[in-house]
């Protein structure tokens, strides 16, 4: 597990898996150098959960931008739902 100053990071952020852009919540330390880490395999939910260390047998897509990050993955997830239903 990473920790920066005491605190597990997570963040919502948004990336290119080819020509679609995908945006999710995903630990903080599977994003380096410009470039979102995801793992092998269907299910990403225990490298998740156990905030994992990216390897070289990842794979690594564009990253488009960073929305957000905080200490708290449902929070990321609470105001992402939230803001997409907001009517303008």
């Amino acid at each position: 597990m990473i920790v920066f100053s005491g605190i597990t990071m997570w963040a919502r952020a948004v990336w290119m898996e080819g020509n679609r852009e995908i945006e999710g919540t995903i630990p903080r330390n599977w994003i380096r150098h410009k470039k979102v880490r995801w793992p092998p395999g269907k299910n990403a939910e225990k490298p998740m959960k156990e905030m994992r260390e990216p390897t070289s047998e990842w794979k690594s897509f564009k990253l488009c931008k960073i929305k957000l990050t905080s200490s708290e993955k449902c929070f990321l997830s609470f105001v992402i739902h939230y803001d997409e239903n907001i009517k303008l």
